[in-house]
């Protein structure tokens, strides 16, 4: 069903896919009502190996007032105008796909709908960085701010890149005036005594949505410690980065996590690893708290194969009201042998529970992510080495 390596992510809509390659394709689909995903456009004259993508924009469910989570998607807008576009003429659609090239260059993408009626990707090149910005390994870390005004690239070594992003407003603009996008507005790079395991951006407070948080996880001298840098929209770059902060040291049992899943709640962030999760909150101000929490003790299934305990692979976060995560959040986290569980959080504990979801039928790896169906979520899993699914799950 799926091909054998990629990378899903929900894209410009509630009912809108990308599968990202490692090779040099970018395909989108569309979830039918039947429950089907269908091909719809397709790209693969990059000229460069695909390293990593990430979605660019937000795309936030209303609330319309009744508690209901109503698809935002009109029924007409299937097939013929899958809302690629905002309902106003010549304007941008809410969400773009941002790729790093094997090459070193980013390439910014979305679709619309040519004069013929066909769809169409248009291309935004970003800035080739300065030498001195230049990743030896492009795209092996990647993350945009929820706020999707910065984006961060590191390499495994010892550099890290900060790109600060055009407004939506401006972006708009230039769309309409038919004038090039340039979505970058300025780089900044940053050097890091280290190895760099995991950049993630944290979620700030709903009342200070122009507050950026990165966290960054570096292994000095064979022990991991937690880094954050913080800024407002627009503060100088250069000064932020101005000089290498020390961080505080991560707990033994979570050195090396193979998951950072930052909440909306508390500006927290879960670290996962084999066995646990330990939330840790207060990483703001003052030395972090971790609470860990034990996961449920679930044997490995039949698709697992190997002498040690099968990992944590990969995690989606649900559509809901936008209401809903200024208070709560929630998230899939997907095993490598098809398990998957559900993790809810809350202002009062950070943790609320964890649930468990399913035994899947198949292998589980970096594609997964959860898609919008009327009163349900949809799962969709992918792995490395077999055909993949499509689930629905009453939540």
């Amino acid at each position: 069903m799926f091909p054998s390596v990629g990378r899903w992510s929900p894209l410009l809509d509630t009912r809108l896919a990308d599968l990202t390659l490692q090779s040099h394709d970018v395909h989108i689909y569309e979830l039918r009502n039947d429950g089907q995903l269908n091909e719809v456009a397709r790209k693969r004259d990059f000229g460069s190996r695909i390293r990593n993508a990430a979605v660019v924009g937000t795309f936030d469910i209303p609330d319309n007032g009744s508690g209901n989570l109503d698809s935002p998607i009109k029924p007409e807008d299937h097939v013929t105008g899958m809302s690629f576009s905002s309902d106003l003429p010549g304007r941008l659609p809410p969400q773009m796909l941002v790729l790093v090239l094997e090459c070193g260059y980013n390439v910014f993408l979305f679709l619309r709908r040519g004069q013929d009626g066909t769809l169409e990707f248009v291309t935004e090149p970003a800035p080739f960085p300065r030498p001195r910005e230049q990743l030896v390994y492009p795209g092996f870390h990647l993350a945009v701010d929820p706020s999707s005004r910065y984006m961060a690239l590191a390499s495994a070594q010892d550099l890290l890149v900060i790109y600060e992003l055009e407004s939506r407003e401006t972006l708009d603009e230039r769309y309409q005036a038919k004038s090039p996008l340039r979505p970058v507005r300025r780089i900044r790079s940053r050097a890091v005594q280290g190895v760099i395991h995991k950049v993630q951006f944290l979620y700030p407070r709903p009342e200070d949505d122009n507050h950026v948080i990165l966290l960054l996880i570096i292994v000095r001298d064979g022990r991991s410690r937690m880094v954050i840098y913080e800024w407002t929209w627009g503060d100088s770059l250069r000064a932020v980065f101005a000089e290498e902060k020390t961080g505080h040291r991560m707990p033994v049992a979570n050195q090396m996590p193979v998951l950072i899943i930052p909440l909306t709640v508390k500006s927290a962030f879960m670290a996962i690893s084999p066995d646990q999760i330990a939330v840790c909150t207060e990483c703001l101000h003052g030395p972090p708290n971790f609470e860990t929490f034990e996961l449920d003790d679930t044997p490995p299934t039949p698709n697992h194969y190997g002498r040690e305990d099968p990992v944590w692979t990969a995690w989606a976060r649900p559509f809901r009201l936008s209401t809903y995560f200024k208070n709560r959040d929630c998230v899939y986290l997907a095993r490598e042998d098809g398990v998957v569980i559900f993790v809810e959080a809350d202002l009062e504990s950070a943790m609320d529970r964890t649930t468990f979801i399913h035994r899947f039928d198949s292998n589980i790896s970096g594609s997964f992510t959860s898609m919008f169906d009327t009163n349900t979520d949809v799962l969709l899993l992918g792995s490395d080495s077999g055909p993949g699914a499509i689930w629905k799950v009453w939540t």
